[in-house]
């Protein structure tokens, strides 16, 4: 039987994201599922959500990606409201 050290515990090397590919995570969260992101990098759903521990800088792509797309949204949205449109209007 073979001891493992602290530097050999065995198993996958950890996935870390380089700086392109966390700026990529920001413009891919704008429009994609973290399912998809994922698929993307070529990782699971559960090795993102890791990713996202370890490596705090790739949460706040994520979720500053998500915000543009909402502040997006919302931006359309209040002007459909401002000219006039009932649908718009009752959906807010």
């Amino acid at each position: 039987m073979t001891k493992l050290t602290n530097k050999d515990k065995g198993g996958r090397p950890k996935v870390v994201l380089t700086q392109k590919q966390i700026e990529e995570v920001g413009e891919l969260s704008q429009r994609l599922t973290i399912e998809q992101i994922a698929d993307y990098l070529g990782i699971g759903q559960t090795t993102f959500y890791e990713l996202q521990k370890r490596q705090p800088e790739v949460s706040v792509a994520y979720k500053k990606g998500k915000q543009k797309a909402v502040n997006w949204v919302t931006s359309k949205l209040m002007e459909k409201i401002a000219d006039g449109d009932t649908a718009s209007t009752l959906f807010f």
